[in-house]
């Protein structure tokens, strides 16, 4: 065996106090012995073996500061202080000039990472990398990538392009004009102020509305005149809420999600198997094309399934299922039986129904044991209130009132 001098950073070999010398020529194995060969008492030692890994670092060349994170579960912070910029990585500080940093580039690698970037830094790009991480943005027009994984990523006030990438991930954009588009999966989209544009991208995404208070008008048509005036909504959207507002809700081709909130809301599915929400106030509610679900919840409700095998709920409140458009001949009764509209239609207007309107045609229509008003409209109809203390009109044509 043979004896080198310490240090031990590069030798495979090397001697410790009092003459005991360690070998390291096999990874597996660690000898100890007097330097002169005698023999001494035998020992164990444990030895830990440590995987490659990617260190923290933060470097400024030629005005670009790159901040790079590990594999593990890392925090980052950059903030202003006077005419310095500050770098916290895990606890650990570095001051660069500010005035020297030009560009800001962050990726914080693998595991569950925290992104915080404070008001007046500069605008960062930011990649979260593997993991369910959480990025907040600062003041500038930040350009964030969420990178896989299930994150929560917030823009800042400055004008920001968020993807999500993959996961079921939360974005928000808060102030400013951003572009946000949720990746794979199944993401949830906050536009908040300013004129934004909101893309779903794979997955059954949802755009939330709730916290505004203006009356906005949305529609899934890739146009940008959402929300209250400057959002694009874009057709990759499934799912909407709105807020307070009397808002106006339209859907895609696709199967849609509308609900409506609070206020006196409209709400159309056109193409797909929609469902329709009214939420609170007096909403109406047009499913068009599909097999569509309509629930006005609590107010007075208009519901129009228009085609398709509809399920039409009134909910809380004085509610109408609305066929006035229709020529065919209809039997509606609220019975809770999915046998309801033209021939062939299978409709199921619920006994939570207090209001029909007929159509056009020679219709059927049997109302519940609660108070309803029925009106037959124009053709031949035939109307029994069944029990209860009902109105009743019969409208154009030679009707049938029982």
């Amino acid at each position: 065996m043979q004896r080198l001098p310490a240090p031990l950073s590069d030798a495979r070999a090397g001697s410790f106090i009092g003459n005991i010398i360690w070998d390291l020529s096999s990874i597996l194995k660690l000898s100890l012995c007097n330097a002169d060969g005698t023999a001494q008492r035998s020992c164990a030692m444990m030895i830990e073996y440590l995987e490659s890994r990617r260190l923290l670092s933060a470097t400024l060349v030629g005005g670009h500061l790159t901040v790079t994170g590990g594999a593990l579960n890392d925090t980052i912070v950059l903030r202003p202080r006077g005419t310095q910029l500050l770098v916290i990585q895990n606890g650990r500080l570095k001051r660069f000039t500010a005035a020297a940093v030009t560009q800001i580039t962050i990726d914080s690698g693998g595991g569950r990472d925290l992104i915080s970037i404070a008001p007046g830094v500069i605008a960062c790009t930011i990649d979260a990398g593997a993991g369910n991480d959480v990025v907040r943005g600062g003041s500038g027009a930040d350009t964030i990538s969420g990178g896989t994984g299930n994150d929560t990523i917030s823009g800042g006030p400055g004008a920001d392009s968020i993807d999500g990438d993959a996961g079921n991930d939360r974005i928000s954009g808060l102030n400013g004009n951003d572009t946000i588009n949720g990746g794979d999966d199944n993401d949830t989209l906050y536009g908040g102020a300013g004129n934004n544009d909101l893309s779903g991208g794979d997955g059954t995404d949802y755009v939330d509305y709730a916290k505004h208070t203006a009356n906005l008008t949305i529609t899934l048509d890739d146009v940008a005149d959402d929300g209250e005036g400057g959002d694009n909504v874009h057709s990759d959207v499934e799912y909407v809420r709105g807020g307070s507002g009397n808002d106006q809700i339209t859907g895609s081709a696709s199967a849609n999600r509308l609900d409506g909130y609070y206020g006196n809301d409209t709400l159309i599915g056109l193409g797909g198997n929609d469902t329709l929400l009214g939420y609170s106030g007096n909403d109406s509610l047009a499913g068009s094309a599909g097999d569509d679900s309509l629930d006005g919840s609590a107010g007075n409700d208009t519901l129009d399934g228009g085609a398709g095998a509809d399920t039409i709920t009134g909910g809380s409140g004085n509610d109408t299922a609305d066929y006035s458009s229709r020529g065919d001949n209809l039997s509606i009764s609220l019975d809770d039986v999915a046998n309801d509209g033209a021939a062939g239609e299978t409709d199921n207007v619920r006994s939570n129904i207090e209001t029909i309107l007929g159509g056009d045609g020679d219709d059927l229509i049997t109302g519940s044991s609660a108070a309803n008003l029925l009106a037959g409209n124009a053709g031949n109809d035939t109307i029994d209130g069944a029990s209860g203390n009902d109105s009743i009109d019969g409208g154009d044509g030679n009707d049938v009132i029982t």
